[in-house]
């Protein structure tokens, strides 16, 4: 996937490792630089050892992303060793504050932890931290759930397609998570899951020889269409701009291609359904259009799917 986005937005090696960078000091990637700092404090002190079994999981992380910048998805892939990471934060915490403020000992069976109510209070307060850091997000979503499980997964278009689309047909299909209620073949047309695609996204082929070759039935059109770059001057721009001003039962030829309008979805079709948004950067033209107020889950999200196309003949 970033290597995907890197081919396509030509994104060096240095820019993506300093966004990703500016990223963590944003309020969401705070924890993620403490444990950065912990992570010194462990080396400068050599007590590295005493953390195998946490460096074991990190490491490999670590490397991979420093080698690999993941850019503005990188919250979401730290999210994995984010329990390691608040607890290295928490046994380090405690161990400076125990040398800080030297315990006095009392009769305790062997083996068990000295700590003072200093140190319990520290945790304490780190705790807090850890809460005032991330409530928002709990808060947000027990305020307004942000998806919906149907129209994450498409079912909508699963319950129109699967009246025409057999488990014999095949199609290109961007959201594709949709593939587990759909009974024909999904192709990813960006290449990010499968890669049957990525010699088209290299340029060493075209969406066209693609769909004759491997007898395409159907596309099902969306918005990033316009918005990814991969995108540009390519099959589906065009099909995406037929898109906009057609109706069910249309039909286009593009570049030798002949293709039928046969299903829309209502939140790309009807005004009562979506907004016009601006944006800048398109491929074509210099908006979009998303979901509308009537939705407050999806409310300024973009359509999961615009319409579909079947390849004719």
């Amino acid at each position: 996937m970033r290597g995907v986005e890197a081919l396509e937005h030509r994104v060096s090696w240095v820019d993506a490792l300093t966004g990703s960078i500016r990223l963590l000091q944003g309020g969401d990637g705070a924890i993620y630089l403490v444990g950065l700092v912990s992570l010194l404090v462990l080396g400068a002190r050599r007590r590295v050892c005493s953390y195998a079994e946490e460096l074991i999981f990190m490491l490999p992380v670590g490397v991979l992303y420093l080698a690999v910048p993941p850019g503005h998805y990188i919250i979401r892939y730290l999210l994995p060793i984010t329990p390691i990471i608040q607890a290295t934060i928490a046994r380090e915490l405690r161990v400076i504050l125990n040398d800080i403020f030297p315990a006095q000992r009392t009769a305790t069976p062997p083996g068990s932890p000295v700590v003072t109510r200093r140190t319990d209070w520290a945790c304490a307060a780190l705790l807090l931290i850890l809460v005032l850091g991330t409530y928002r997000g709990y808060l947000s979503y027990l305020k307004q759930p942000r998806y919906d499980y149907d129209t994450l997964l498409l079912r909508d278009l699963a319950a129109a397609l699967n009246v025409v689309a057999g488990e014999g047909d095949r199609l290109f299909l961007y959201e594709i998570q949709a593939q587990y209620y759909l009974k024909a073949f999904c192709y990813s047309p960006d290449s990010l899951v499968g890669n049957q695609l990525l010699d088209v996204v290299h340029k060493r082929n075209t969406y066209e020889d693609f769909i004759v070759r491997h007898r395409v039935n159907f596309i099902v059109t969306a918005n990033a269409f316009n918005y990814r770059k991969v995108f540009a001057g390519t099959l589906l721009e065009k099909l995406y701009l037929h898109d906009l001003s057609s109706r069910v039962g249309d039909t286009v030829t593009l570049n030798g291609l002949r293709f039928r309008k046969i299903l829309t979805s209502p939140v790309f079709a009807d005004p009562r359904y979506y907004r016009t948004v601006s944006f800048s950067g398109l491929n074509v033209g210099d908006s979009l259009r998303l979901y509308g107020k009537w939705n407050r889950l999806w409310v300024g999200h973009h359509p999961m799917w615009n319409s579909v196309y079947a390849v004719q003949p």
